[in-house]
């Protein structure tokens, strides 16, 4: 199961991935009236950036949040991933300056040496190791992240409740934590279904707080302790979160003031960007018409850029239903590809 998110990445399944560049002027942040409307603010603000998706959100903690890429977008401008992909789609440090192993089934993850946290304090492994072991709580529930993979988890990903260690996350220093799964896993799939879905979360905060209180807690609606480069300033679960730049960011301040995701219904993207309402969009969150393609593409103010694809359609055969492996295979082949790269993807 936890090779889906890296069979994504080698597959060749093309996918339109469109990106609108930023409008000529800047937009304000969200009203606060639930509207998720923009409102004008003059250049003393600084430079705005609005981000507009379709995806609904889960909301903004990451031990009750699913891996969707808006919940894992919107929670990382907080809290750093260990690593992420970059525009070649090659793995780059975050959090995290390296990730080994010698036999794929020890990982140690190095914990960049700059890290800190916006308080001034160190981000540590003992981050690391308590965020995964809460997040194997079966009071918290989250199965998402497939920890099922590690020692010390039964089959579903569970930790005992109340768990003070767990066999398959091991502090070994400050600054290195060294991660033990059940069976071999190439680095790359460690990297790709753990790296970069960790959120780590500062324990000096939440070891406070009881395992039914992390999943409640008000503090992540709007945390003041951050690893990433933005704090939230403003929440609305259906219509928009807004931050502003952590101008104590340990990586550089953001060159971006202030940043909005507005979520939107897909027919709304269209004018969106040629308002400029929008400045950029991007496939993985945002449902875009098919219909909107060519239209997007038209518009003076908008940039679509078609990237390397990240994920793949796929089409799943009741086995049961259909026993002989020739119809099933005769039902692949005859799926017209160069058809849909031609007439739905317009050749890309």
């Amino acid at each position: 199961k936890f090779m889906t998110k890296f069979i994504s990445l080698t597959l060749t399944a093309v996918l339109i991935l469109a990106a609108a560049g930023c409008s000529s002027k800047d937009q304000g942040s969200p009203s606060g009236d639930g509207t998720g409307e923009t409102v004008n603010e003059s250049s003393e603000e600084g430079k705005i950036i609005n981000v507009g998706v379709t995806d609904s959100l889960g909301g903004l903690n990451p031990f009750v949040i699913d891996q969707t890429e808006i919940n894992k977008y919107a929670v990382g401008l907080m809290f750093l991933p260990l690593m992420e992909l970059d525009k070649d789609m090659n793995f780059q440090g975050m959090l995290a300056d390296s990730i080994t192993t010698e036999d794929n089934m020890n990982f140690v993850v190095h914990i960049d040496e700059k890290a800190t946290w916006s308080d001034g304090t160190p981000v540590t492994a003992e981050d690391v190791e308590y965020t995964v072991r809460r997040l194997a709580s079966p009071v918290v529930n989250n199965t998402t992240l497939m920890l099922y993979a590690f020692e010390g988890t039964s089959e579903e990903g569970f930790v005992e409740e109340g768990a003070e260690s767990m066999a398959g996350v091991q502090v070994i220093d400050e600054k290195t934590v060294q991660f033990t799964s059940k069976y071999p896993m190439a680095l790359t799939t460690f990297e790709n279904t753990y790296a970069r879905y960790i959120h780590t979360l500062p324990k000096k905060v939440l070891e406070q707080l009881s395992e039914e209180e992390l999943l409640t807690s008000d503090w992540f609606n709007k945390p003041d302790v951050v690893s990433g480069p933005f704090f939230v300033t403003d929440f609305d679960n259906d219509h928009y979160i807004s931050y502003e730049a952590n101008a104590d960011y340990w990586k550089g301040a953001p060159k971006i003031d202030k940043l909005n995701i507005r979520i939107i219904d897909a027919s709304q993207v269209y004018a969106g960007l040629q308002s400029g309402e929008i400045d950029i969009t991007h496939h993985t969150m945002t449902a875009i018409p098919q219909e909107d393609y060519e239209s997007i593409e038209a518009l003076e103010n908008v940039e679509a850029v078609y990237g390397s694809p990240i994920t793949n359609q796929s089409a799943f055969i009741q086995t049961a239903n259909i026993t002989d492996a020739r119809v099933r295979q005769a039902l692949v082949y005859a799926i017209d590809r160069q058809k849909l790269v031609d007439e739905l993807l317009k050749g890309h």
